[in-house]
C-alpha cells in the first residue's frame, strides 16, 4: 500500500513542499515482496483468574496475530502467490480471489511469496515435516520463541520446509539489481 501511495514517494519524485511525489508503479513485474515468517499458529485467548497482566499479554499477542493475518490476507489478495496460505475458515486461502477481478482488472498488483511454518500438527504432518503428532506440551514448547531448547528442532524443520517452499523462480531477473558500470579513471 505504501508503494502505491504517492505521498510516500516510493516512485522517486521530487521532495519539495509542493508535494510532487510519485507512487511506485505497481504490477507483478514491478514490485516483489518476499515475506519470511518465524512460524505461526492460531492464537486462542487463554483466561486466567486474577491474572490481569497475563490476560493483557495474551490479548496483545492476539492483536499482533490479527495484524499479521490482515497483512497476509491483503498481500495474497493483491497477488498470485506460488503458495496460498490459509487465512481462516471464512476466507480460505484466497486462491480464487484477486483484487480488481470484479472490475475486470485481471493483473496482480505485485509479486508476493511467503515462506513460513504453520506450527500445528495437521500442517506439519501434511507437509511431511514430522512423522507423528507432537504432544500438546511439545507443540506449546515449539511455539514459544523464548525457549532456546527448541531452536535445533525449529531450525531442522525450517530448513526442510524452505527446500520445499523457496524456488529460484520466485526471484525473476527483472528484479535483479543493475550491474555497476566500471568507473573510468
Amino acid at each position: 500500500m505504501m508503494a502505491g501511495i504517492s505521498g510516500y514517494n516510493f516512485g522517486g519524485g521530487a521532495l519539495d513542499p509542493r508535494g510532487n511525489r510519485k507512487a511506485w508503479q505497481l504490477g507483478d513485474d514491478n514490485l516483489l515482496i518476499i515475506s519470511v515468517g518465524t512460524g505461526s499458529h492460531d492464537h486462542r485467548a487463554k483466561r486466567f483468574k486474577m491474572a490481569a497482566a497475563v490476560d493483557a499479554a495474551y490479548a496483545l499477542e492476539g492483536m499482533i496475530s490479527d495484524g499479521q493475518q490482515l497483512a497476509l490476507t491483503m498481500l495474497q489478495w493483491m497477488s498470485v502467490p506460488s503458495r496460498n496460505w490459509h487465512i481462516d475458515r471464512v476466507c480460505g486461502d484466497l486462491c480464487n480471489d484477486l483484487l480488481g477481478d470484479g472490475a475486470g482488472l485481471k493483473k496482480p498488483l505485485l509479486t508476493f511469496h511467503r515462506y513460513d511454518l504453520a506450527l500445528d500438527n495437521k500442517w506439519l504432518l501434511e507437509e511431511n515435516l514430522i512423522q507423528s503428532e507432537l504432544a500438546d506440551k511439545e507443540l506449546e514448547a515449539v511455539r514459544d520463541f523464548t525457549n532456546p531448547d527448541t531452536i535445533p528442532w525449529l531450525a531442522d524443520v525450517a530448513t526442510r520446509a524452505s527446500a520445499m517452499q523457496v524456488s529460484t523462480d520466485h526471484f525473476p531477473t527483472a528484479f535483479d539489481l543493475p550491474k555497476p558500470t566500471p568507473q573510468r579513471r
